[in-house]
């Protein structure tokens, strides 16, 4: 992983990272199933992440940037209030799904389905869709600190390209002792 020297650029990398990650953990196992849970996780990650860089949406969530045609959804605001209900709590904070959600390994059909009154995600599609939506995006106009800054009121960012900068100062002094080095 290269150091980089601005968060646009750290954003894009990360991004790009976590969707060669998912893509080995969709390929079908012997028995063949997926690893879906991480998989989802990290895809719907990307999926907010992506919602920022292109300041899509509002709120702490982007994840309206499903609606956005390179995602190729038309999901109605009842559905998308669902996703983001998923994605900020159970999944992530509890390791565990809604009870209504059913994760599939099924290679084909729309990322986003239903199975009677419960919801599918089709984990490979959901990947399929996120990777074509990301490989799409103008990686020129890709701004996530504009977005982060919008909502933490962070206004001033420390260049990554001085490390010693991103250390407290008691850090600092330990390092300029010689007692402590860098990397």
């Amino acid at each position: 992983m290269p150091i980089h020297n601005n968060r646009t650029d750290q954003a894009i990398a990360s991004i790009t990272e976590c969707l060669d990650v998912v893509a080995s953990l969709v390929e079908k196992r012997p028995d063949g199933s997926i690893i879906g849970y991480v998989a989802t996780i990290l895809l719907f990650i990307v999926t907010d992440a992506i919602g920022h860089g292109l300041n899509y949406g509002s709120g702490d969530t982007r994840l309206e940037v499903l609606r956005h045609p390179f995602f190729g959804l038309n999901l109605s605001n009842q559905k998308l209030l669902r996703i983001k209900q998923w994605y900020r709590n159970p999944l992530l904070h509890n390791a565990s799904i809604v009870p209504d959600v059913v994760l599939s390994a099924e290679d084909e059909g729309c990322a986003f389905g239903d199975v009677g009154e419960n919801v599918l995600i089709r984990v490979p599609q959901f990947y399929k869709m996120v990777r074509s939506a990301w490989d799409s995006v103008d990686k020129q106009t890709f701004d996530p600190v504009r977005d982060a800054m919008a909502i933490t009121g962070y206004i001033t960012p420390r260049p990554l390209s001085d490390p010693q900068a991103l250390l407290g100062t008691t850090a600092q002094a330990a390092v300029a002792s010689g007692n402590v080095s860098l990397p």
